[in-house]
């Protein structure tokens, strides 16, 4: 009973249904003009952010950029560690010798070294044969030498610092007679002086010592004059500092 009247109603609503279609199928005229857009309504809220989508291919590479500005130097850096020596290596061969160089100048002469030790005498020589006469010379003159500080006659004192002096007094030779004084020094002839002699045929002169002359040895004086006189005397050289 309950299944008949479900049926019953069903067909009833389709009936209801299809007469309200054909109502409005009947009551639709033909269609308008398509009216203005409406104004823009407000934009609504951001959606959210969707997946990320796949990578797109590899665009083509660039034009070069310009150069930049260098950059100022950088300070330098720290030395590094220093390395091992390395070996010796092998010698080389000698070079050839250089020619010689060009002689250099003449040196100056160096001052004369103090003078040696007289030697010893040699033994005597031969007799020589008799020369023949010579000319008659002056007469013999006399000399005495002595120290011109002390007065001491035949010796002379040599002084530690300054000259030594020593004067040489002469007699018998011609008035105004001219005298030269030398002395043989070392092998070698020294000229000490010269002398006039007065209206007594004396003279007196101070001459300085030769620095030659050793103390403890005797040395010849010898004074000749321009009319033939010749004088001769002997002096020895002390040095009182030294036997002190």
């Amino acid at each position: 009973m309950t299944g008949l009247f479900r049926g019953r109603a069903t067909l009833l609503l389709f009936i209801v249904v299809s007469a309200i279609l054909v109502a409005a199928i009947a009551c639709m005229g033909d269609q308008g003009q398509r009216g203005s857009q409406g104004s823009s309504g407000s934009q609504g809220a951001q959606g959210e952010s969707g997946p990320q989508g796949a990578q797109g291919a590899r665009g083509s590479t660039g034009g070069a950029g310009i150069s930049g500005v260098q950059g100022t130097a950088g300070g330098p850096g720290s030395p590094g560690v220093r390395g091992l020596q390395g070996s010796q290596g092998t010698q080389g061969t000698r070079g050839s010798a250089g020619s010689s160089g060009e002689q250099g100048p003449q040196g100056t002469t160096g001052a004369q070294g103090p003078s040696g030790l007289p030697g010893g005498s040699g033994p005597p020589g031969p007799s020589g044969s008799t020369g023949p006469q010579g000319e008659t010379g002056g007469s013999a003159a006399a000399i005495v030498i002595h120290d011109s500080e002390n007065n001491v006659a035949g010796a002379v004192e040599i002084k530690g610092t300054g000259d030594t002096k020593m004067d040489v007094l002469g007699g018998g030779f011609a008035i105004a007679e001219l005298v030269a004084l030398t002395s043989r020094v070392a092998g070698q002839t020294v000229v000490l002086g010269s002398a006039q002699a007065n209206g007594h045929g004396a003279f007196l002169a101070t001459v300085n010592t030769p620095s030659g002359m050793v103390a403890g040895y005797p040395y010849t004086i010898e004074a000749v004059g321009n009319a033939g006189n010749v004088g001769v005397g002997v002096v020895i050289v002390t040095n009182k500092n030294a036997s002190d």
